[in-house]
């Protein structure tokens, strides 16, 4: 026979710390005159959705599902119902599998973008650096131009002080 749990205590004890850390005692015990219960789930046949359903009625219903069509009603519920588990389990596949491959797209797509950004970026940077190099130049062109321009003012105000 099973144990079956309970709250009346008995042999087998559990210690637990309660916040004053006192140690509780936690106890199981084993009745003989109790027995499990058993679960009171509803049959396949006795849904709602076939309950009230002729043989007839579950014959055109398993006919339009490709099913087979002979049988008793138990069997015919049962037909039906394990062909409805079917079609839900690949429905749910197909809507991950949708999924799945929407994720892939968008992923796709953001690799793409991804990819296109840093091509941009690339050529963005080599387009600064030569830019950067021209001013560069032009800088040092610039302070030649000054120098020479600086040394001709020089010579102007000797000459001047000359005559």
């Amino acid at each position: 026979m099973k144990k079956k749990k309970s709250l009346i205590p008995e042999v087998a004890t559990i210690t637990v710390e309660s916040y004053e850390t006192e140690p509780i005692m936690v106890k199981e015990f084993y009745d003989p005159n109790v027995k499990p219960i058993k679960s009171a789930g509803l049959n396949v046949e006795d849904k709602p959705v076939y309950k009230d359903k002729t043989v007839k009625q579950l014959k055109a219903l398993a006919k339009r599902k490709g099913l087979q069509v002979s049988g008793t009603r138990k069997q015919l519920i049962k037909r039906i119902a394990d062909n409805s588990v079917i079609v839900q389990k690949e429905k749910r596949q197909k809507e991950l599998e949708a999924k799945k491959e929407q994720e892939l797209g968008v992923k796709n797509k953001t690799d793409s973008v991804n990819t296109i950004l840093q091509n941009r970026l690339k050529k963005l940077i080599v387009t600064k650096d030569e830019a950067a190099k021209e001013l560069f130049r032009a800088q040092q062109n610039f302070d030649k131009i000054e120098a020479d321009f600086n040394e001709v003012k020089i010579t102007l105000k000797s000459l001047e002080k000359l005559f």
